[in-house]
């Protein structure tokens, strides 16, 4: 199992790196894009409509809820929606498209071990890329601009990573399912996309796994953080690892 998780880590290495470098330099746009903000905030505020010269108007006053509006609902998850699906459409898909799938399944591990393994290390991956950029984000934004609440923006980041896992291990089922890498991971977006659309209607936004990683409980009312969302994406997560681990096992391969 260790022997796996280290050819994975080994294999996915120029990822990790191109990974943190980019979601890094983002993240530290997005802090330092504050600044162009206030220069130019009233501005475009005054051609805005009432109710969105309203909510600009918070992202001019609270440097932590701009930071936030820009980071996790948008840059952080699409970018790591888009990471989750690189790491997870190959990780079975390829090997058996490689025909080193039967190499892995000469192992004395079972089916549910190797997709255990591949699970590890992707999510490793995923879950540094997440952490390290954000962290970076958090300096460069607390330097140019005191005040920020690290507290709320890293609650946001804990529950945006826990959807990025789920996101991958969905990406990790249809990855078992098939033998062809891309089809894999166009049909995890497709899936991914068709169930974001549920998040466009206020009624049934909770139905979406997007509605729940964003985190705006947090930043709306009392700020509490959503422990019902954050257990529903680890539920998630762990039933699609699972049902990974059984249709690989069912697999003749």
């Amino acid at each position: 199992m260790l022997k796996l998780i280290g050819k994975e880590l080994r294999e996915q290495r120029w990822t990790i790196v191109i990974g943190v470098a980019l979601f890094s330099a983002v993240g530290i746009l997005t802090a330092l894009s504050y600044g162009m903000l206030i220069r130019h905030g009233e501005n475009v505020a005054q051609f805005l409509p009432p109710g969105l010269a309203e909510q600009f108007a918070i992202l001019l006053e609270d440097y932590t809820y701009y930071v936030w509006s820009q980071w996790h609902p948008k840059n952080l998850l699409q970018m790591g929606v888009i990471l989750a699906l690189i790491l997870s459409a190959p990780a079975i898909a390829g090997e058996v498209n490689r025909g080193t799938i039967k190499y892995l399944n000469s192992l004395p591990i079972s089916p549910g071990a190797i997709i255990l393994g591949k699970a590890a290390a992707g999510s490793a991956v995923l879950t540094a890329t997440v952490w390290i950029s954000t962290m970076a984000l958090l300096i460069a934004g607390s330097a140019a601009y005191p005040g920020l609440n690290w507290a709320r923006l890293l609650a946001a980041t804990a529950l945006t990573n826990v959807g990025l896992l789920a996101v991958y291990a969905l990406g990790l089922v249809f990855s078992a399912l098939g033998s062809d890498p891309v089809k894999a991971g166009v049909l995890a977006a497709a899936v991914l996309l068709v169930w974001s659309a549920a998040g466009l209607h206020a009624g049934t936004a909770f139905l979406s796994p997007f509605w729940h990683m964003k985190g705006a409980g947090l930043f709306a009312g009392e700020g509490s953080f959503p422990w019902g969302s954050l257990l529903l994406l680890a539920a998630l997560a762990a039933a699609a690892f699972l049902a990974a681990g059984r249709i690989l096992a069912r697999r003749q391969l």
